[in-house]
């Protein structure tokens, strides 16, 4: 909260309404999974390289998800808001397109 002074040199509140209070009063920000699926033609490097750009895992946990996708043909890369993800498999599925791979990913409600 701030306040603000008027030209007569009176002052009135004003309050700040931030996100989190909104979100309360509003509810909750539906949150969705992204789902990346295994195929026969995208490397593996392309996949790491994936989960390190657009999904901000390190080496080590990138190459362990890209390795259980590959055994169990899925694999959870991450959940956020429905735009960020949507935003995130759209970044992924350009990045793959360009290398000339098929790579997919799908998204569900949490």
């Amino acid at each position: 909260m701030f306040k603000a002074s008027g030209n007569d040199g009176s002052s009135s509140d004003t309050s700040v309404v931030t996100d989190s209070e909104t979100e309360g009063k509003t509810g909750y920000y539906p949150r969705y999974k992204v789902i990346l699926h295994n195929d026969d033609k995208t490397s593996m490097q392309c996949v790491v390289d994936i989960l390190m750009c657009f999904f901000n895992k390190e080496f080590a946990a990138a190459r362990e998800l890209m390795m259980d996708v590959h055994e169990k043909g899925f694999g959870l890369a991450g959940v956020y808001p429905k735009e960020q993800a949507e935003f995130r498999i759209e970044q992924s599925v350009s990045y793959a397109r360009t290398g000339g791979f098929p790579l997919q990913l799908s998204l569900e409600p949490e």
